[in-house]
């Protein structure tokens, strides 16, 4: 009924943004779907103003923030709060130090990604892991 009825989706999109907009907070759960065959997830968010559901393939960290950016592109920022998490999450020295470098620029997905390749490779091979 919604395929290529941008209208539906454009309407869901505000409701969203709306509902997040509404409450300091958000609850979210997942249930299991199945797609075309495959088992995916959909994901409720919700507060007392509004439901919206999401269905995506993985209960993924960036998956969640797919659907809580709503298509915005996702960026990146390590300012004072993100030090100041890892130094209360006892984040190593040496990992806080080669961060200081990317200190309060903001990037890409793409351009975090390059950056954390090149910050924490060892003799040329990656250790980060994303997911």
């Amino acid at each position: 009924m919604t395929k290529n009825a941008d209208v539906f989706h454009q309407e869901k999109a505000e409701i969203f943004l709306e509902g997040l907009k509404a409450t300091p907070y958000q609850q979210i759960d997942d249930t299991g779907a199945r797609v075309n065959g495959s088992n995916h997830y959909t994901q409720i968010l919700c507060n007392p103003y509004y439901a919206a559901y999401f269905t995506v393939p993985n209960k993924s960290r960036e998956n969640i923030l797919d659907v809580l950016l709503c298509g915005k592109e996702k960026t990146y920022c390590f300012n004072n709060e993100a030090f100041d998490l890892m130094e209360t999450f006892n984040v190593s020295q040496i990992w806080t130090e080669k961060l200081s470098s990317v200190k309060n620029k903001i990037f890409s997905d793409a351009e975090m990604r390059r950056k954390l390749d090149y910050l924490f490779s060892v003799n040329g091979y990656k250790t980060t892991k994303y997911s």
